[in-house]
């Protein structure tokens, strides 16, 4: 299966990880996974299929469907929701009082 750019952009979101990382992980150029993220050139399939399971291996599940997307499984997704909880600890004990936002209607 293909995968899309915005797909990688939000697979890289979901996992913290840079372009470098990513480069890394999968042994593409940063140049080539930057300009497949900003649609200015298809990679190979072979490019695509190593961007994939760099990902696939690290806890990202492809979706396809009416609308294609991106999630995380397993451990990835249990350090995502303790990454979270210990965001949401700090900001809480930061003492930075929340900001509500009101709708104009």
């Amino acid at each position: 299966m293909e995968i899309s750019p915005a797909q990688c952009r939000a697979a890289r979101a979901l996992l913290n990880w840079s372009q470098g990382q990513l480069e890394t992980a999968s042994q593409v150029a940063k140049k080539t996974i930057a300009d497949f993220e900003r649609e200015a050139r298809r990679p190979y399939p072979r490019t695509i299929s190593a961007i994939r399971a760099a990902l696939e291996s690290a806890g990202i599940e492809f979706t396809d469907g009416d609308a294609p997307g991106v999630r995380l499984l397993g451990p990835a997704a249990k350090a995502l929701k303790e990454r979270q909880a210990v965001r949401q600890r700090e900001i809480e004990e930061s003492g930075i009082p929340e900001i509500e936002f009101k709708s104009r209607d």
